[in-house]
């Protein structure tokens, strides 16, 4: 298996010191770079699914779904549902299902036919600043974004990529020709505007990439097309409201983003594991990974030496892969699923001790109390680690 941060390092600085990567990894790291240099966008095929398939209460609120999409909504009485679908519908054959197993759907459970002011319904993706410097690069040549979609309401919807404090934008427009039908959507954007704004090339969000769905009255009125500094309208006015009616979804899969303007053919890495590697980079858990955390299930279940009684014990997690950032890390009572708890099982005693936990980049540490057993004693646990963007 490939280090992820040798990968890293070969595609920011292709001159660094050779010295530092094996030779048995330097097939691996070249493929890793002509396929990065096809598709900028992780888990772009809906394969990984970490946090569960199906998400309710999606609304004024922002939540993973899929690995590195978030639900984005503000100032919305509408509610949705995120799930994972399998394509199918009219058209559906345009979609290379043999690369591209699932597709998210956004369902509206509760809906909204009257907008308030600041209302949007608008999933996004967030960019690392690492993954946009080829798009800085490339100048003039500029980039494309395309992705396949069905929607079960035809009209206008909007596309918008920001600077990570979506300062600076650039809306553009797309039209669902007809009703719950597949289509293809390729957006070409003649330059990324680093030269205006604040732009992140290291490990904060470098860009959103934002597919709306709805937009209240003070979020329309951008000219489309053109790169702006957008704080207040952030779309053209012509966004139809995909939340009006329980009957609207909005289906989302195949997303592609790379350097030039021109029209490619779906690609993701060849690599089912460094595309893993890549989502764990942001979150990664002990569970398998169908199983939704906090779910009690043995199978990975993590276990370590507790120690004796009478005072802290402290067990050290190795992370699968190193992160972004320092993580966020919980851990869950692997008999109950129940949060900031692990396992204790010893002679004579089986009980439960409250953990807290820290992190590096690396590893996790998580320490639990006193309670009454011996250094043999065993602690059995699961773990989330969160750095996302």
């Amino acid at each position: 298996m490939s280090n992820p941060n040798l990968v890293r390092k070969v595609i920011d600085n292709p001159n660094g010191e050779a010295g530092e990567v094996q030779s048995s990894e330097i097939k691996t790291l070249a493929d890793s770079r002509i396929a990065s240099s096809k598709n900028l966008i992780i888990n772009s095929n809906l394969e990984f699914w970490q946090r569960g398939t199906n998400f309710t209460g999606l609304g004024a609120n922002q939540v993973y779904t899929a690995d590195r999409f978030q639900w984005a909504g503000g100032t919305l009485t509408a509610t949705l549902s995120g799930t994972r679908v399998a394509i199918t519908g009219a058209n559906s054959s345009i979609v290379p299902t043999r690369n591209i197993p699932w597709a998210i759907r956004y369902g509206v459970s509760v809906a909204q036919p009257s907008l308030a002011a600041g209302a949007s319904a608008a999933p996004w993706m967030k960019i690392e600043g690492y993954d946009i410097v080829p798009l800085a690069q490339a100048g003039n040549a500029g980039f494309t974004f395309s992705f396949y979609t069905r929607a079960f309401r035809p009209g206008a919807y909007s596309v918008q990529f920001a600077n990570g404090a979506i300062t600076r934008s650039y809306a553009t427009t797309f039209t669902i020709v007809a009703a719950d039908t597949w289509q293809r959507v390729v957006i070409k954007v003649p330059f990324l505007d680093v030269g205006n704004g604040v732009w992140n090339f290291t490990n904060g969000i470098g860009m959103y990439i934002r597919i709306w769905m709805a937009a209240g009255v003070d979020n329309v009125g951008v000219t489309p097309d053109v790169w702006g500094t957008n704080v207040g309208p952030q779309i053209p006015n012509t966004q139809v409201n995909a939340v009006q009616s329980t009957s609207d979804y909005l289906e989302l899969t195949g997303l592609m983003l790379h350097t030039g303007q021109e029209e490619r053919d779906f690609a993701t890495r060849e690599s089912y594991v460094q595309e893993l590697q890549l989502c764990q980079r942001y979150y990664e858990k002990s569970y398998p990974l169908d199983t939704l955390p906090g779910t009690v299930v043995a199978v990975n279940l993590a276990k370590a030496t507790a120690g004796d009684s009478g005072g802290s014990h402290f067990v050290y997690e190795a992370f699968l892969t190193p992160k972004r950032a320092v993580p966020a890390v919980n851990v869950y009572n692997g008999a109950t699923g129940t949060i900031s708890q692990w396992q204790v099982v010893s002679s004579g005693f089986n009980g439960n001790a409250a953990v807290n936990t820290s992190a590096d980049q690396m590893r996790a540490q998580f320490q639990g109390f006193s309670y009454n057993v011996n250094a043999s004693a065993r602690a059995s646990y699961h773990y989330t680690a969160d750095a996302e963007l």
